[in-house]
This record gives structure tokens, C-alpha cells and sequence, in this order.
């Protein structure tokens, strides 16, 4: 079965409704013999008889000779080329041809009960011309489309018949509660059954002014009780949401405690994957923006579309910096493994306050469903990560980010290491320059001397610098011992000389006994 596209869902419209089910026989055939079904959108069959030859027109048989070639079921002088989204028709006449075009709008995948795939294409208009009934009453909600937003749902409730006196009966409801209902700590559940049958109240009301003879787009019946609900949301949202606050305070501080103390964790100590580390800079500031929403749907459309920017962020990174990974425009995949540490990433970076009692708020304040299972997704997946948020296993990682905050003792290896090179190049180039001070040019060559002292002294006792020296003090032979000790008189004669060249430094240091 073919699955609803965003453009035009299939669901609600005549032509497939017709197809799938007084065609029926029809539309078996064309699944198993794979061919083109083309469907009008809803806007353009206001008033178009749905005949079998109008629907035989719309189902394109392929031609056996050439790809992308197609034929309709019922006129073979017609010939149909699907190219960049678009079908072109010649059709051959007696005398002419006669060439038009139709845009593609939207495509889809289906399948049969066998597993056969064929395939949908929403249009633009119908390939044929047909008369239009003339009788027919265009229905005021044929290009009516509803929004995102608080005021596209109540422009949309306004175009309704008697939407004045509707609207100024849920403006009177609206005040009532905000003046004379107690919310009582502890049953917001039953503040929540109250605004719930509010709302089903005026959905009814609004369906019910329908006038049935008019050809309506029956999208309206799910997109009435989501405007509804905006509007009566919007009306109380001060009052319900404060009180949601207050009873989830302590929840809500102790997420806020461990969201500030995590602030600095890295998406790689998440656990995210180094192909997708990235800032996530669109996706924070789309869900900073919530604090300032008011209605359910509008909340949970901005989770939505915060996590499309999850997508975004991680389809740019990955184009940007692993452009091989991209040579054939493959969709990037982002598996819930990876998008569960780095939303809770993104939670983090947004300073969302009051997060628990916000999720409370969708999941209790919200009762249309008109825009499909995202928002269920969203809302469940944005649930996993404050559980995660809360569970051991992130105060776990929050400590062990704490204890790196100390340096390693290879980092501290590291770093002397690179003081030393540094130092190295600073003595290197001082001395490398004319020193027009005696004083340093004597000190430099006193460093030099004590150097070549010591090093001559560790050659002669044959000890390697940075190596143990414990064997300058065991007990050697006795014809060892004659054999240097014209060497060692020589060398007593140069330490000598050495502790005497110190204690006679012109820096008036003394050293040895005081």
C-alpha cells in the first residue's frame, strides 16, 4: 500500500479513494503489470467526474522499447515522457500533433500484496482536459492549507461559517476558566480531561456548520480539532503551564543542576560518532526559541524541526569535511544510536529551562494527532534523552569529564618537553645575537666551563650522564686501583679547581661550606 506524501495525502483524495475502490479491478492490474499511476492532486478535481475513461487516462503503461516512454490504458496514439519531473504528451492526430506537459509534484513508492513495487506520481493537473460540472459548488476550503503557528490556525478557524459566534463563545469559556478554576497541586490530570473536553466541544460545533452539499477537502475534519486546540492552549497557557512549573519545580532544578555542571562535555565524550562531531549551531538555536511558544502543537512542532536540524547540521559536517563519503548524493544515515547523545548535546548547549515540565505539558496538554507519527517520534525520542539525562550512566560520564579536567601525566611529559624545546630556541637565539653586555658574555662562558667540567669529570669515571652513578661508589679491584691512581690525583687536582672556580663566581654566590 503507498504511503502518504507531505504535498497531498492520499488518504483524502477522490481520485485514489475512486481508484482503489470502485476501480479495483483496474488498479490490480496496473500494480501487477508495474504501471505509471498518475493521480491529480485535490485542489484541481473540484467538480471533474470521475469516469472510468478519466481514470483509465491516469494509469500509464510502459513501453516495451523505450525507458521512460509510457502509453495511457485506453489511448495508444498518446505517447508520454517522464523527464526531470515532468510528463510530456504528443499526442497524434489526423492532421497534427498536439504537445502539452504536466508537472510532477510528488512521487511515491507502492506495493502489491506480492512484494511488486509500482509506483505514484501526484500531478500538478490532470493529463486530459475534462468539463468541469457546472453545478458544482466550490467548497471555501479547496485551497485552504493549515499552518504552523498560533495565528495561521485562527485564520484558518475564522474562514468557517459562523466562526464569529464560535470564536466568541471559546473567548467567554477561555475567561471563565482563567478567573474561577483552581488548579490544585496533584490533579493536573483532571485540569487536563476538562481542557480536553473544552476543545471536543467546539471541534464539533465548528465540523457540525459544515454544509454537506459543498465538495469539502475531509482533510478539515482532523485540522479543526487541531486549530481548536491551539486557540483554547493559547487562551489558558499562562495559567496551566505556571502550574505545571511549580508542581515539577523539583524535578525540573535537579535537571538544571546536572545540565549546568555537564555544560563542557564534548559531543565525542557523548559518545557520538567522529564522523558527525560537529556544533550543532542551528539545531541550538532552534530549540532555544521555545521558551517563548505557547500551544502544545507549536512546542512539539519546534522539537520537530529541531531535530530536521540535527539532519542538517550532520548532512553539512559530513559534505564538508568527508566530501568522498558524498560523490553519489546518498542520504546521510543518522541511526537513533547516534541522534539520542547528540540531541542530549544539543539540550545542553540551549539553556532550555523548565525542560521537565514542558515534557509534561506535551504529553498531557496535547490531543490532536493530525500531523502524523513524527510527533509522536519526537516527542518519544526527546523523552529518552531526559532519561538519560537523569540515569547513572551520564552522572558516570559527568565525573569522569570532571576528573579530565586534571592533567595526565603524559600531558605533563608533554608539556615540559615543549618548555624545553622553547628554551632551547630562546638560548639559541640569544646567544646567536651580539651580546654588547660583558657581564652576560662572562656569565654564558662560565655556563660553558661548568658544562665541559662535568662532563669531562663523568668521562673520566666513566659514568654516562642520566644514568644510575651507583657505580662510581663500589669497591673495585686492587690492580684497577693501581692502575689509576695517577688518574685519580689528576682528577682530585681538577675538582679542586672546579669547586674553586665557583666559590670565586662573579655573581657573589658562594657555595659549599659557609
Amino acid at each position: 500500500m503507498a504511503t502518504s506524501t507531505n504535498c497531498d495525502d492520499l488518504e483524502y483524495n477522490p481520485f485514489y479513494n475512486a481508484l482503489r475502490n470502485q476501480y479495483s479491478r483496474i488498479f490490480a492490474q496496473a500494480q501487477e503489470d508495474n504501471y505509471l499511476i498518475c493521480i491529480p492532486r485535490i485542489g484541481c478535481l473540484a467538480g471533474v467526474k470521475l469516469t472510468q475513461a478519466f481514470i483509465e487516462s491516469h494509469l500509464l503503461k510502459p513501453s516495451p522499447y523505450l525507458k521512460l516512454l509510457y502509453s495511457p490504458m485506453n489511448n495508444s496514439n498518446i505517447y508520454i515522457t517522464l523527464y526531470n519531473r515532468d510528463l510530456f504528451i504528443e499526442e497524434h492526430g489526423m492532421t497534427r500533433v498536439k504537445k502539452t506537459s504536466v508537472r510532477v509534484v510528488a512521487d511515491e513508492r507502492g506495493y502489491t500484496k506480492d512484494f511488486k513495487e509500482y509506483t505514484i506520481c501526484i500531478l500538478n493537473e490532470p493529463l486530459v482536459a475534462t468539463k468541469r460540472d457546472e453545478s458544482h459548488k466550490k467548497s471555501f476550503t479547496e485551497n485552504l492549507e493549515l499552518g504552523n503557528t498560533y495565528n495561521s490556525h485562527y485564520q484558518y478557524l475564522t474562514s468557517f461559517p459562523k466562526s464569529a459566534d464560535f470564536i466568541a463563545k471559546m473567548t467567554r469559556d477561555i475567561d471563565i476558566f482563567n478567573k474561577s478554576y483552581i488548579i490544585v497541586q496533584g490533579f493536573l490530570s483532571e485540569t487536563a480531561t476538562k481542557l480536553e473536553l473544552l476543545c471536543s466541544k467546539y471541534s464539533q460545533l465548528f465540523l457540525s456548520s459544515l454544509n454537506s452539499d459543498l465538495d469539502i477537502d475531509w482533510r478539515v475534519n482532523d485540522w479543526i480539532p487541531v486549530a481548536v486546540e491551539s486557540f483554547i492552549m493559547h487562551g489558558v497557557h499562562d495559567k496551566v503551564y505556571h502550574a505545571v512549573c511549580e508542581s515539577l519545580k523539583s524535578t525540573d532544578d535537579t535537571v538544571g543542576k546536572i545540565l549546568n555542571s555537564a555544560n563542557s562535555i564534548t559531543p565525542e565524550q557523548l559518545g557520538v560518532s567522529n564522523d558527525f562531531c560537529c556544533e550543532f549551531s542551528s539545531a541550538i538555536v532552534e530549540l532555544a526559541r521555545i521558551e517563548g511558544l505557547k500551544t502544545p502543537i507549536e512546542r512539539l512542532l519546534c522539537y520537530r524541526d529541531t531535530l530536521k536540524q540535527i539532519y542538517n547540521d550532520v548532512e553539512a559536517h559530513v559534505k564538508k569535511h568527508q566530501p568522498l563519503k558524498c560523490v553519489f548524493d546518498e542520504p546521510v544515515s543518522v541511526t537513533a544510536d547516534d541522534l539520542i547523545p547528540m540531541l542530549v548535546f544539543v539540550l545542553l548547549q540551549s539553556k532550555c529551562q523548565h525542560l521537565m515540565a514542558n515534557q509534561y505539558y506535551l504529553e498531557h496538554f496535547n490531543w490532536s494527532k493530525s500531523f502524523g507519527d513524527d510527533l509522536s517520534y519526537t516527542l518519544v525520542t526527546y523523552s529518552a534523552a531526559l532519561v538519560y539525562i537523569q540515569s547513572d550512566i551520564f552522572r558516570l560520564l559527568d565525573n569522569t569529564h570532571k576528573l579530565q579536567n586534571e592533567i595526565s601525566i603524559d600531558e605533563l611529559v608533554a608539556t615540559i618537553e615543549h618548555n624545553k624545546c622553547v628554551q632551547t630556541k630562546m638560548n639559541d637565539n640569544t646567544r646567536s645575537k651580539p651580546n654588547s653586555n660583558p657581564t652576560q658574555k662572562l656569565f654564558n662562558e662560565k655556563l660553558d666551563d661548568i658544562s665541559h667540567a662535568i662532563a669531562n669529570h663523568c668521562t673520566e669515571l666513566h659514568v654516562e650522564p642520566n644514568k644510575s652513578t651507583y657505580r662510581r661508589f663500589s669497591a673495585p679491584s686492587t690492580s684497577r686501583t693501581k692502575k689509576r691512581g695517577s688518574q685519580r690525583e689528576t682528577t682530585n687536582d681538577d675538582l679542586g679547581s672546579f669547586l674553586s672556580a665557583l666559590s670565586n663566581d662573579f655573581q657573589d654566590v658562594s657555595y659549599g661550606h659557609q
